[in-house]
């Protein structure tokens, strides 16, 4: 599998990388939206899809690592590719601190691969820490999960469009009218009397 030969591949690459400049102007990005992670016990492998990536040379791509954020930069305007752009993207902040020196990155087909070392070993359920308002971080372990619900459905509803209020609204009164149906007995069908 590609995570045992993972300590192979990457051990030539430096944890920050100072790549050529693409011109004296700041260069702007477009965001990259496609990746994907992996938590391997003492590291995290983030896989970041960046299509032809592997053909403009390790010199156009820079990789920045912090205590809690990793910055992946591809330069495809400084690589000579014509109508080519610079994409970025920066992951800030991750689920917990990673020790900077020891993360490593490597180009592969179409992708760009970090081995974040973490500061500590626990188990990272996502890549990026959860927002606050959705119950996440520290606070939310010591939180009812009821109440953790109840924030995520709230924010649900005050940052959806007309149809996912008016999707929430009528589960709301529907449960309410109809305290018989699944969840009797609980409120808001098993959600509770809060909902």
């Amino acid at each position: 599998t590609e995570a045992a030969a993972a300590p192979m591949d990457i051990a030539a690459a430096p944890a920050v990388s100072s790549a050529v400049s693409a011109s004296s102007t700041a260069p702007s990005f477009q965001a990259i939206t496609s990746y994907s992670y992996a938590d391997e016990g003492s590291t995290v492998s983030v896989y970041i899809d960046v299509p032809e990536v592997h053909e403009i040379g390790r010199e156009f791509v820079q990789v920045e690592f912090a205590g809690k954020s990793a910055d992946v930069r591809v330069l495809f305007r400084a690589a000579g590719r014509p109508g080519g752009y610079d994409r970025r993207l920066c992951i800030a902040p991750l689920f917990g601190p990673i020790t900077p020196s020891e993360c490593k990155w490597r180009v592969k087909t179409n992708r760009v691969v970090l081995t974040l070392r973490k500061a500590e070993t626990k188990y990272w359920s996502a890549l990026k820490a959860k927002d606050d308002k959705l119950g996440g971080g520290a606070a939310a372990k010591d939180e009812d999960p009821g109440a953790s619900l109840m924030n995520l459905m709230k924010d649900m509803y005050d940052k959806g469009d007309a149809n996912m209020k008016r999707t929430i609204a009528e589960a709301w009164t529907k449960a309410r009218e109809n305290p018989g149906g699944v969840g009797a007995g609980s409120g808001a069908g098993g959600f509770g009397d809060d909902f």
